[in-house]
């Protein structure tokens, strides 16, 4: 039972580090353009859409990445 945990965290974790370096890298306008233009496709993109918002913590990461880089 813990390993399936541990590796669910692990993903989890992975795709917010991914989505604050999309976010980062691309700033917060065009990353939000592009997630819309997702939110208007299929019911697969929909769902990435849902995934790929910018969260509270994505947004932070995100900042605090880009201030180490300074």
């Amino acid at each position: 039972m813990r390993r399936p945990l541990h590796l669910a965290f692990f993903a989890l974790g992975g795709v917010i580090a991914f989505k604050a370096v999309l976010y980062a890298t691309l700033g917060g306008a065009t990353y939000t353009n592009r997630v819309d233009d997702l939110a208007s496709g299929t019911v697969i993109e929909q769902a990435g859409a849902w995934i790929m918002a910018a969260d509270p913590v994505t947004v932070w990461l995100a900042i605090q990445g880009k201030m180490l880089l300074r």
